[in-house]
């Protein structure tokens, strides 16, 4: 990040710039996987570094292309918290089902998300709810007992996987 001082009247302020310098191929990748995700192809990004090397504002400025191309930007941020193993895909979840529930406009809309969520990923959505509790936001949740063959882990990766399928259909690219 580049400080830099500038005059304001008789005092000085600090300005944080939040340009990011030398990232001209990471910012090219990154750029590249979000146009191939626009066309259809199921990918993401994940951003890797040591502390203080400037992940989370390459990712922010990331986040002005995506937006701009009509895109939805989510992330997460990884913290070693052994009680909340599926943190960081809770927060990009549940921020994806707020980004949707914002975008609708329509009663109908409203409708059809929750038919078409329902629909994909049935009475066993209620297993989510606890890593993505947003989720209620765009369909109703049940409980359910029914049992499944799957062992819970295969269930939730199942259901996550099919929850982002879903999404990534009904709207514009995320």
């Amino acid at each position: 990040r580049y400080l830099g001082i500038s005059e304001y009247g008789s005092g000085q302020r600090l300005i944080i710039d939040d340009k990011v310098y030398g990232r001209e191929e990471e910012t090219a990748r990154l750029r590249d996987a979000y146009n191939r995700c626009s066309n259809g192809e199921c990918c993401g990004a994940l951003i890797l570094g040591e502390g203080g090397v400037g992940k989370s504002t390459f990712a922010m400025n990331s986040k002005k292309f995506t937006i701009a191309a009509n895109g939805y930007f989510v992330s997460g941020k990884f913290d070693r918290d052994a009680t909340r193993p599926f943190m960081v895909i809770g927060d990009v979840f549940n921020s994806m089902c707020d980004l949707f529930a914002a975008d609708i406009q329509s009663i109908e809309q409203e409708r059809k998300m929750a038919e078409a969520l329902t629909k994909s990923l049935g009475r066993d959505a209620f297993l989510i709810a606890n890593i993505v509790p947003n989720l209620s936001n765009l369909m109703p949740l049940y409980t359910s007992c029914e049992s499944s063959s799957f062992d819970a882990a295969s269930r939730t990766r199942y259901l996550l996987l099919t929850l982002l399928d879903t999404l990534s259909k009904l709207s514009k690219s995320i």
